[in-house]
């Protein structure tokens, strides 16, 4: 009989076989501060989604991944008040300062959960959303396939890629809304 490393306790969490507890280091995407997690003391209800399977470790994989990225958007994304980008204006294209603050998204929802894909809503401004997709690596040409001509609702990121990049940061903004530098947002 084959032995997993992980498994639920009696008490619903997710333990290391090997120790009572599973350490895991993460990078922020915006600051790349080492953080460090304790999985098993996550709440159950992260392991609500019926299509990731316990016993199968490529599930384990993608379901930390998701857990990392929820524990990202909830925690430690708010401890940064504002971040500077350089775009490219919608009137004039020139490149001018753009500052992202931390009240962009007004919330988020995982509205989907597959084998390959997280499928997150991302909701701005009113009564805007934009759908952030984070898949399998080798799914990415397929989603981009399928997606082609939504070019602003749709954003598609590598699932490994996104957690310790933050140019995906700066990826989702610039797809978010148009931008206007100060000399075009007042004519």
């Amino acid at each position: 009989m084959r032995m997993h490393n992980y498994a639920l306790n009696q008490k619903g969490k997710l333990v290391s076989a090997k120790s009572p507890s599973f350490l895991d280091d993460y990078i922020c995407p915006v600051c790349k501060h080492s953080v460090e997690l304790q999985l098993s003391q996550l709440k159950r209800n992260c392991f609500k989604y019926s299509d990731f399977c316990i016993c199968n470790e490529k599930d384990l994989e993608q379901k930390f991944a998701l857990l990392l990225l929820e524990q990202t958007l909830q925690e430690h994304i708010k401890e940064h008040s504002s971040l500077i980008f350089e775009r490219n204006c919608a009137k004039c294209n020139e490149a001018a300062e753009a500052k992202f603050t931390k009240t962009l998204f007004n919330s988020y929802e995982i509205v989907q959960v597959t084998q390959n894909a997280i499928h997150i809503n991302l909701k701005y401004m009113i009564n805007n959303t934009v759908e952030l997709i984070i898949a399998d690596s080798n799914q990415l040409d397929i989603l981009g396939e399928t997606l082609l001509g939504h070019p602003t609702k749709f954003i598609v990121l590598s699932m490994s890629d996104f957690i310790v990049d933050p140019k995906h940061w700066k990826f989702i903004i610039e797809n978010l809304k148009p931008f206007y530098c100060s000399s075009c947002k007042g004519s």
